[in-house]
């Protein structure tokens, strides 16, 4: 189970935000936060340009190239 809890049956996140007063509680969020963004940064760079785009700057560089 995440930091977060589960969104299927497990403790809703906002109760568990209310709760957490205690500042360790508040530095595994925040340490959980920072983890998961990181997460979805690192797959987003991790993506491949779509075909199309590709093909888009194919074209550009040979229009480039006959100039």
């Amino acid at each position: 189970m995440s930091a977060f809890g589960s969104p299927r049956g497990g403790e809703p996140i906002q109760e568990m935000l209310e709760r957490m007063t205690d500042s360790k509680d508040a530095a595994r969020l925040n340490a959980a936060i920072d983890e998961n963004l990181r997460k979805i940064y690192h797959e987003f760079l991790d993506e491949d340009i779509p075909d199309r785009f590709k093909l888009l700057l194919e074209e550009l560089r040979k229009k480039e190239a006959a100039k």
